[in-house]
């Protein structure tokens, strides 16, 4: 049903598709907790562009291919002749005939160059550019949220901007909020983004045609300026740091500039004891302790950040599972 299928944003995919990535990662799941082979793979590699550092994404791919029965190649950017100029047009169509499928984490626009001149499947392990996206990490989410939820229907998600720790001089992009949006439109679930002005991650043209989507689909979709107000009845809360889209490298942002005015965006106790009883916790992970959220909730009971960093083993091995065979 997937064959062959490029990986680059959940808004591809319909909610009947999506719910097959996440019962395969299920199935697979459980493969390994039982110990069963699972080489559907067998010998087939898997070629890893790397532009931007990572551990989850590395390792969990890495392990996912050797699992399949398969091998994953690491390629550093600046190892390969993309470094010294190579278009990423060329890069495309050589690593098409070596490898079954192309895994890249990087610019935004490089990426869509690598998908119109790959023949083999491309899937996005997160870019940042003028767009952005990062379908696997979602998956994982999504996965996680059924494992704790048992469903998606009715589910209220608070995806929520929190502080980053100014002494690391890194902006992290939005890349899993544009996936969340259509991911939770398609599943059924409200969608509330919380994050304080000049922070909304896409212009407004992208966020109205995103409410308008949505709400065609009978999934609310609504942005807020308060923290406290979008956690409310929350099922599940989501934190994340983020610059908007093509914020400019040479400036600093003003979370950076005036730490102070943007502390209480952490999610604390207080901020949980807003959600349900049953609420969950997630972030994805390396989290800034004490910027985005506090020791005392990372290791409570409401969070689940590991089983969620888990699951990107799982939900990536779904999808080169089925786009790869």
């Amino acid at each position: 049903m997937l064959k062959g299928r490029h990986v680059i944003s959940l808004a591809d995919f319909t909610k009947d598709e999506l719910l097959l990535i996440l019962d395969t990662a299920d199935a697979l799941k459980l493969k390994v907790k039982y110990g069963e082979p699972h080489r559907y793979l067998e010998g087939k590699t898997l070629g890893m562009i790397f532009e931007r550092p990572s551990t989850r994404t590395r390792v969990s791919f890495e392990v996912g291919m050797t699992q399949l029965g398969g091998h994953a190649q690491f390629l550093a950017s600046e190892s390969l002749q993309l470094a010294r100029g190579e278009p990423i047009k060329d890069t495309a169509r050589v690593l098409s005939r070596y490898v079954d499928g192309i895994m890249y984490r990087g610019g935004f626009e490089p990426l869509l160059e690598l998908v119109k001149y790959s023949s083999v499947p491309v899937i996005s392990a997160a870019a940042k550019g003028s767009g952005t996206n990062h379908p696997c990490q979602v998956l994982a989410d999504f996965q996680t949220i059924r494992e704790k939820k048992l469903r998606f229907e009715g589910l209220r998600v608070a995806l929520c901007w929190v502080s980053g720790d100014p002494s690391i001089d890194y902006k992290k992009p939005p890349t899993l909020v544009y996936d969340y949006i259509f991911a939770c439109s398609k599943l059924g679930m409200e969608l509330v983004l919380a994050c304080p002005e000049g922070y909304d991650p896409f212009s407004p043209e992208v966020i109205g045609r995103a409410k308008r989507q949505t709400e065609s689909n009978g999934a609310p979709f609504r942005v807020v300026r308060d923290l406290h107000e979008a956690v409310v009845g929350a099922d599940v809360i989501h934190c994340k740091n983020w610059v908007p889209v093509n914020f400019p490298d040479d400036q600093k942002p003003a979370h950076f500039l005036y730490p102070e005015k943007y502390k209480r965006w952490i999610i604390d106790g207080q901020v949980v004891s807003r959600g349900k009883r049953d609420v969950i916790v997630m972030n994805a992970l390396p989290a800034y302790r004490g910027y985005e959220l506090t020791d005392e909730v990372m290791e409570g009971p409401h969070s689940v950040v590991f089983d969620e960093a888990e699951n990107r083993l799982h939900a990536q091995k779904a999808v080169m599972a089925l786009v790869m065979r």
